[in-house]
């Protein structure tokens, strides 16, 4: 990670620094860990990330939680907290994820057929499963087999705890839970796109540090760190 860290040379703070806090979707669970630790090792700034469902962290950041970034994963709630005054204005980011299934690769709760997912109400991961099954005309036939929970990580969890057969998910959370067996769920038709989006929040003491997070997570030369954890990186040239 060494290129990385070039970008953030020269922007070296105080080891007493106050700490950056990232409130981000719990789908960026394991990136954003890895991102502040780079960040920290290039700036000397610490790093605090919050993690939950985007509409639980924009809800909070509405009420004044003391966030100085918000990474979603549906950009319906940047646009809501930029409409509310308290984000600055939202970013796309140029990462990728899709959707697929996942079961035990033991066959643990293989009589379990309920399928787990982030609540289609509120949690981006549901809303993205809702308009894809939507899509394949399946929605109605499984919707009472659908149980849903707070986000993505939450509805891999209940594979993992066999209170539920099967989940849908994200790919990159699937990429973090090997004991689990990931299959493709939606067809290419009705995959839908998933777009990440970021904001500097508005009241953040420290935007400057906030920006230069945000450019990091932006930058091509961060690529690898992304692809590590299980997404894609759309590049310049849409590769």
């Amino acid at each position: 990670m060494l290129c990385v860290a070039a970008l953030l040379a020269g922007c070296r703070r105080s080891p007493s620094a106050p700490a950056l806090t990232v409130y981000a979707a719990a789908s960026l669970t394991d990136v954003m860990e890895a991102f502040a630790d780079t960040f920290q090792v290039a700036t000397g700034v610490p790093v605090t990330v919050n993690v939950a469902g985007s509409s639980l962290l924009a809800r909070q950041i509405e009420r004044g939680a003391a966030a100085d970034l918000f990474v979603s994963a549906h950009p319906d709630w940047t646009d809501y907290l930029h409409a509310a005054e308290r984000i600055l204005w939202p970013e796309e980011l140029p990462v990728a994820n899709r959707l697929v299934q996942v079961r035990r690769r033991d066959g643990g709760a293989a009589a379990n057929d309920r399928i787990a997912l982030a609540d289609p109400d509120h949690a981006p991961a549901g809303m993205y499963a809702r308009e894809a099954l939507l899509c394949e005309g399946t929605w109605a036939a499984l919707t009472p087999r659908l149980a849903p929970t707070l986000d993505a990580r939450a509805a891999v969890a209940a594979v993992e705890a066999g209170a539920a057969g099967a989940a849908i998910a994200y790919a990159s959370d699937a990429a973090m839970a090997p004991e689990l067996h990931a299959e493709e769920a939606i067809s290419e038709a009705c995959r839908p796109r998933i777009r990440y989006a970021a904001a500097v929040v508005r009241e953040s003491a420290l935007r400057q540090d906030a920006r230069r997070f945000l450019a990091l997570l932006r930058d091509p030369a961060a690529a690898r760190l992304w692809r590590r954890f299980g997404f894609g990186f759309i590049s310049e040239n849409g590769g």
